[in-house]
């Protein structure tokens, strides 16, 4: 699976219809010549060119001039008369953003009043967790576990001269590529493969901009009937159709479900294109490969031999063929709709924002929240690379497993429009299916298949070379037969040649983006035969064999130890809600039969370190939760620098622990050390760069994956199907943004539902009649009003974030197996985060001062009657790094709270473990749903269904 961003210019410019480019990979060709020119001749436009380049073309000429290193006078009187300081290393390690007033309309003259400096927060650890065993002192830096600094220097692009790889590539792999990349160079809308019609190109050059209106009544029926029909089959439109003829006058006019949807496809201008493919998916037929007749990889003819032969060589039909669908005449119905056009200006109006928030604070980030407060996409602001009227793209690729039984059927692309705010742009009306392409195999030339939709991957080497960080970092691996692994530490008595470096600190980590990609690019293509080609790819002994009962941690050998974990598993899922969607089956059966991403990461960063705890070694254990902890603080959909601060300590000090514990220097498990491994240690800095990694995850692509197939119609036929449901979406969703009132308006409350405010709503069920309150409930609310009242209990509590809270009232009416406990919530009580468990909802009037007939007044209060946990235990807490929050119910301490003060609905899940303190008991442990802003980001969401839930009822008592 892949994702990148892209940017296109709007509907009006004629750039749209060219090849999308990465505003953080690479920059126009006249940009790039413009730039090369004048590095060459020594000097460079202030007013076009920014400081830090002036600095480094100073540095050329003086070294061309025999003047040695730049001359530090010079740089200082240059940052006098400029403003600004150096961009390299600033003072206390901040990172200087120069930004102009008005970052997107061009350079400030040199002769403008230069701006404050925009400075990155200092993002130094202000303390380190509790470390296990420490490593030798050889690979521990003390003084340098800090997030490392990302400075303008290391940020400016790098540039790849397409010129020189051309000239030097040898070998077939790289000439292809090296064509894809100049087919995109030159592409336009008139080139044979982009296969559009008169109408089309007319459409896509002239885009219309008035508002589309639809008066007519009985197509506007016919539209909302085919859109409320959309998991229904056509004859189901057809008989709805005859029926509104039969029964009402004018109704005959409805046009049919054949006839609707050509009116649709001419109302948007969004159509498929097929293009020819070879049978075994290996390549697509377009661009530099659109005139073979063979396939290039595996030699399968493209043609259908038998009706080739039959025509007399006239016929040409295709053995296989893939859909695309033009990304440009979806971006343009973005436009149509004013109000949705405005919902189109979120990038631009948050980068001004973000802008002004950076020199109002000195350039003090305190919390990073999306993509836009990344420092590439910064950067590609200040370059010019995105402008305000851009499109900024994320594209997503992933296989569909369309069969259980099978493994992927066909693969999808989709992109993702990231002009809108966040919580819009996961949602399925903007998420545009790009591409279905079909099986049986996974595509071997990926580019030919992109290429219709004007979008081009650089390809890097495999994850077993010798470089293999996909970020490429730069880290060299160490060799174990024909693979490197990304091992810091090298192994004992290990002298193969170019693996046998010395240790690597992991504070010290080279950043991602090595600035030596275009010099190992252009020899990997020089590569002379694919003999060398291979051996530069991976620069590739014999070692002592390694059983598994040699490993300490594997406890799960003992087969009934492992059983029991998988059923401690399965019975926790029931105290998991049902927000948290699917929970995890028991791995010891089901985890190599589809165990499926999201049960993965809940099992792995929601139980395990509670239910592993006592069960493997307390070292691993250690190491396994300072990993946990990292990866629930990266997860959030805000992140605060503090916490990507302790986010970076979990994951640098985790990595080197896993070495020394599992890889412990024995060449023979350097295969350990997978690219995962190390790949954790750059999240953190990928954060700054890219904002949080929850915004550009596969999460998205999944579910588009899963409601798409959930459309198909056709067994026998389900990739033909799929694909045409993607184009009918595709088609659905731009109607409706450039004709929003065709969508029936959502229902804003259900029946008998009280919106209490702030995002939060009470929901039925609800009691019929006041009760009076029993038990400790009864003295809490006669201690909270100081009277006692009779009250009317409400079931269900909706909360800003989609979730919904439920109650010990209701779940205990049902059967325990049919419930999955949603009645645990985490609440701010006094400043301070508390777990409780709710008991019911009510509303009491409570006293609000007095009127100016002196009578008092009084307004509804809507409260939750909660019994409280105890605070985790400390111990426990602080030894896990906080991954195990241990409490106990304290089931005296039952109080009213203000429903408003529920942030989050949790899962509390009975273990018994043996404390820290040697105490063993019975108590609850927390898991909190990872990704919950952007798994339900601007949707509400209720869970599956759930057999006798009659809360979900709407009750018509008062």
């Amino acid at each position: 699976m892949q994702s990148d961003t892209a940017h296109l210019s709007t509907p009006g410019d004629p750039g749209l219809v060219g090849p999308a480019t990465k505003p953080v990979a690479t920059i126009s060709d006249r940009r790039r010549a413009a730039h090369r020119e004048l590095v060459k001749q020594g000097t460079l436009h202030q007013d076009n060119v920014r400081t830090g380049r002036r600095k480094r073309a100073r540095v050329e000429q003086d070294e061309a001039a025999g003047g040695g290193s730049h001359n530090a006078q010079s740089e200082a009187e240059e940052n006098e008369a400029t403003g600004s300081t150096s961009a390299t290393q600033l003072e206390g390690d901040e990172l200087e953003f120069d930004i102009d007033d008005n970052y997107f309309n061009g350079r400030q003259d040199s002769h403008d009043e230069p701006e404050p400096p925009i400075r990155q927060p200092d993002l130094r650890l202000s303390h380190t967790p509790p470390r296990p065993p420490s490593p030798p002192d050889a690979v521990r830096n003390e003084g340098s576990g800090n997030l490392p600094q990302q400075n303008l220097d290391q940020l400016t692009q790098i540039i790849v001269d397409i010129d020189a790889i051309e000239r030097f590539a040898v070998l077939p792999k790289q000439k292809d590529a090296i064509a894809f990349i100049r087919a995109l160079q030159h592409a336009s809308l008139d080139d044979p493969c982009a296969k559009l019609n008169d109408a089309a190109l007319h459409r896509l050059r002239v885009p219309l901009q008035e508002p589309l209106k639809i008066e007519d009544p009985a197509l506007r029926h016919a539209i909302t009937t085919y859109f409320a029909l959309e998991h229904s089959a056509n004859e189901a439109y057809e008989r709805i159709r005859k029926s509104a003829a039969r029964c009402f006058e004018g109704a005959a006019d409805v046009p049919s479900h054949a006839r609707i949807e050509r009116l649709i496809a001419e109302y948007t201008g969004v159509e498929s294109i097929e293009h020819d493919m070879c049978p075994e998916s290996c390549v697509a037929f377009t661009g530099p490969f659109a005139e073979l007749e063979h396939c290039p990889i595996c030699g399968t003819e493209r043609y259908d031999p038998i009706k080739l032969r039959a025509s007399g060589g006239r016929t040409y039909v295709a053995r296989q063929k893939f859909i695309t669908i033009p990304l440009g005449t979806q971006l343009q119905a973005l436009w149509r709709d004013p109000e949705h056009a405005q919902k189109m200006s979120y990038l631009s109006d948050k980068t001004e924002h973000l802008m002004n928030e950076l020199r109002t604070n000195g350039g003090v980030f305190n919390e990073i929240d999306d993509f836009v407060m990344g420092t590439d996409y910064i950067h590609a602001v200040q370059r010019g690379d995105i402008t305000k009227d851009d499109v900024v793209l994320m594209i997503s690729m992933d296989g569909a497993q369309l069969y259980e039984s099978k493994q992927s059927d066909c693969w999808i692309y989709i992109w993702i429009v990231m002009n809108h705010a966040p919580g819009d742009r996961y949602k399925k009306k903007y998420v545009l299916p790009g591409g279905f392409i079909p099986g049986p195999n996974k595509p071997k030339n990926v580019d030919s298949f992109l290429f219709p939709g004007l979008v081009y991957f650089d390809g890097m080497v495999g994850h077993s070379g010798r470089n293999g960080c996909r970020l490429y970092c730069g880290l060299i691996g160490r060799r174990k037969g024909t693979h490197y692994y990304p091992a810091l530490l090298i192994p004992n008595d290990y002298r193969i040649p170019g693996s046998n470096h010395p240790d690597v600190s992991v504070y010290d980590l080279p950043n991602a983006a090595s600035v030596e990609y275009p010099a190992n690019l252009q020899k990997l293509v020089a590569a002379p035969n694919r003999t060398q080609y291979h051996r530069l790819r991976t620069e590739t002994d014999y070692t002592t064999p390694d059983h598994p009962s040699t490993w300490e941690w594997a406890v799960f050998r003992d087969a009934n130890l492992w059983q029991a974990h998988g059923q401690s598993v399965a019975d926790a899922a029931q105290h998991l809600p049902s927000s948290f969607d699917r929970k995890p089956r028991n791995p010891a059966q089901k985890i190599n039969t589809g165990y499926k991403t999201w049960e993965f990461q809940m099992y792995i960063f929601g139980l395990g370190p509670a239910l592993l705890y006592n069960i493997i070694p307390r070292q691993y254990w250690l190491n396994y939760c300072r990993l946990v902890r990292g990866f629930r603080l990266i997860c959030q959909h805000s992140i605060s620098i503090q916490e990507l601060q302790a986010a970076h300590a979990c994951f640098i000090q985790w990595e080197i622990d896993f070495e020394i514990l599992y890889y412990q220097r024995r060449a023979e498990r350097l295969h350990f050390i997978r690219p995962c491994v190390h790949q954790v240690t750059h999240l953190a800095t990928e954060t700054l760069q890219k904002g949080p990694p929850i915004c550009y995850s596969q999460w998205t692509m999944e579910r588009t994956i899963g409601n798409l197939g959930q459309e198909i119609r056709q067994p026998s036929n389900p990739y033909a199907n799929l694909s045409r449901e993607g184009v009918r979406r595709c088609q659905v969703n731009a109607l409706k943004a450039m004709v929003p009132d065709l969508v029936e308006p959502k229902q804003d409350l259900p029946q008998g539902a009280v919106d209490l405010g702030d995002g939060y709503t009470l929901l039925r069920k609800r009691d019929p009649y006041d009760v009076r309150p029993e038990g400790g409930a009864a003295q809490a609310i006669q201690e909270y009003l100081g009277a006692d009242v009779k009250i009317r209990r409400w079931a269900r509590l909706r909360l800003p974030n989609g979730q919904t809270a439920r109650t010990v009232w209701r779940e205990t009416q049902k059967p325990a197996e049919k419930v999955r406990i949603s009645r645990n919530v985490k609440l701010v009580l006094d400043g301070e985060i508390r777990l409780a468990e709710v008991l019911y909802f009510t509303r009491l009037a409570v006293a609000d001062g007095y009127g100016e007939d002196g009578e008092q007044n009084f307004r509804w209060q809507a409260v939750a009657l909660v019994s409280m946990y105890s605070h985790p235990d400390r111990d426990l807490l602080e030894l896990s790094f906080h991954a195990v929050s241990s409490c106990k119910p304290v089931e005296d301490d039952i109080r009213v709270v203000d429903a408003k003060s529920i942030t989050d609905v949790i899962g509390m899940v009975p273990h018994r473990p043996e404390l820290p303190s040697g105490v063993t008991e019975d108590r609850y442990f927390l898991v909190e749903k990872p990704g919950l802003d952007i798994a339900t980001f601007g949707v509400t969401y209720e869970g599956p269904a759930e057999a006798g839930d009659d809360d979900e009822a709407q009750d018509n008592g008062d």
